[in-house]
């Protein structure tokens, strides 16, 4: 019978074990020194790294959204005016002062309504603030299309899209888009494309020209991602009213 070989520990075994024995006496080291310590520099330390680990859940979730929206919305971007008629465009708010349209604004209107021109949709879908006497984005946007010569019943309005999340569900669910080219600034669309998508429209985004400052709101456009993310994920009805198709 032959003889029982012993247990054999390898280098590596040994070496990982030495380190966890390591990791463990550093903790209990730390754990002494903080017992020690006056109490404010326990909460002081506490407090650190508490906020360390909340700035990291905040950085990972950033990225992990910005990537999810960023990598759908994009590929529904199209650089050419299409040939396809879509039943609508839907133009979204960017500022007016008065009845005069922000660049940003005008940029997208001015081939928005263009499409129209040309037969290329049925009708345009204008979507922003128009509930304040005072500041009126889907009455400027009326104002604009009726003078680029379109027809009066072709133009819908949404005066309750205080922002793009809710333009976006209420496009679906107040005025029935199911087929649509969404006009705005290519950092802009992926949002608008990945929401879109999201509740059900099958959406096409065209983008304007650079616009003045585009890399401050293409900054702006990080939180806003992870934001409408999470709205989305958690079914938030927006603030506007379930009020009819206003034309």
């Amino acid at each position: 019978m032959g003889k029982i070989r012993p247990n054999t520990v390898s280098k590596v075994d040994l070496s990982n074990w030495i380190s966890l024995a390591s990791m463990i006496i550093q903790e209990a080291d730390l754990i002494s020194v903080l017992s020690k310590a006056p109490f404010s520099s326990r909460m002081a330390w506490l407090l650190a790294q508490f906020t360390m680990s909340v700035l990291t859940i905040i950085i990972i979730l950033f990225a992990v959204t910005n990537i999810l929206v960023v990598s759908v919305g994009n590929s529904w971007i199209i650089e050419k005016l299409p040939l396809q008629k879509q039943n609508f465009v839907v133009v979204l708010g960017a500022g007016v002062h008065g009845t005069e349209l922000s660049g940003a604004l005008k940029a997208r209107m001015e081939i928005a309504t263009r499409l129209v021109r040309e037969n290329l949709v049925d009708s345009i879908l204008l979507s922003g603030d128009g509930t304040d006497p005072y500041y009126n984005e889907t009455k400027a946007m009326q104002v604009f299309a009726l003078q680029r010569g379109v027809n009066p019943g072709q133009i819908y309005l949404d005066p309750r899209g205080y922002s793009t999340y809710d333009s976006i569900v209420q496009a679906k669910t107040l005025y029935n888009v199911d087929k649509a080219y969404f006009v705005s600034q290519k950092f802009h669309l992926p949002r608008v494309l990945w929401l879109a998508d999201s509740v059900g429209i099958d959406a096409l985004g065209i983008p304007t020209d650079p616009i003045k400052n585009e890399a401050f709101y293409a900054l702006r456009e990080i939180p806003a991602r992870s934001k409408d993310y999470i709205l989305h994920l958690l079914e938030y009805v927006p603030h506007g009213r379930r009020v009819p198709a206003l034309r």
